[in-house]
């Protein structure tokens, strides 16, 4: 019996995708919750009713450039993305 011998495949050119402009991976960002307060009754923790209404919060990079920003709601509240393990200064 002999052993066959091996066939070259043709080499297949990748087909070319459009560049489509999406969104950074969800899996590489994180949303963060955020609350400003004043602690009026001193309990050490966020009552209702403390929450500060807009307060813009702006993240810098460590070079010092703002890369996301966020203001706060009439609860004193708000929401920010931000690269997963990314080190910054508010």
């Amino acid at each position: 019996m002999s052993t066959p011998t091996p066939t070259e495949l043709p080499t297949v050119a990748p087909i070319g995708l459009p560049v489509t402009g999406h969104a950074p991976d969800p899996a590489s960002m994180i949303s963060v919750p955020l609350v400003v307060y004043m602690d009026r009754n001193g309990n050490s923790h966020f009552t209702k009713g403390e929450g500060i209404r807009d307060i813009q919060l702006v993240f810098l990079d460590e070079d010092g450039t703002p890369f996301a920003s966020a203001v706060t709601d009439a609860g004193g509240t708000a929401q920010v993305m931000l690269p997963r393990n990314s080190q910054a200064a508010i």
